[in-house]
């Protein structure tokens, strides 16, 4: 009876064993595979993180330089509106002087008294600004007197 305890006892002692060590090694083969995934997982997502800020700071670049050229846009918008303007203005001038020019002969001088009409209408222009042939009368508009309309005109 003694002898068949103790068979029995180190029966379940090894069987107790073999399942112990069989569950260590399923255990470490599946959190061996588990954790190379989860390295490469966590690697993948710095690398994409990175990317990220990289594409942040990119796109961050290039909206301020999006504002800088519609800001140059504008600007170079107003500035040929304004020359568009001086030539406007200077042409009307051209064609006063040319018609003064027929008007008073044009057998004296010819082509020096034309160059001489454009020279005087640039320079009587303002240096390229488009002169006002008469003040506006800025008192029709609510809240300004004949004080601003002066400063204004």
């Amino acid at each position: 009876m003694k002898e068949a305890f103790f068979t029995h006892t180190v029966e379940i002692l090894s069987m107790l064993l073999v399942a112990f060590l069989l569950g260590i090694l399923l255990g470490y083969i599946i959190w061996y595979k588990w954790r190379r995934m989860y390295l490469d997982l966590q690697a993948e997502h710095e690398r994409l993180a990175a990317q990220h800020r990289d594409l942040e700071k990119d796109n961050a670049s290039l909206r301020y330089k999006v504002e800088e050229l519609e800001k140059e846009s504008t600007d170079k918008g107003r500035r040929i509106m304004s020359l568009e303007g001086d030539i406007a203005v200077l042409k009307g001038k051209l064609e006063q002087c040319q018609a003064d020019l027929a008007n008073h002969g044009h057998g004296q001088g010819g082509q020096r008294d034309i160059a001489l009409g454009a020279a005087a209408a640039v320079a009587g222009s303002g240096g390229g600004r488009a002169a006002t042939a008469a003040p506006d009368d800025l008192k029709k508009v609510e809240g300004i007197g004949p004080k601003i309309e002066q400063l204004c005109n």
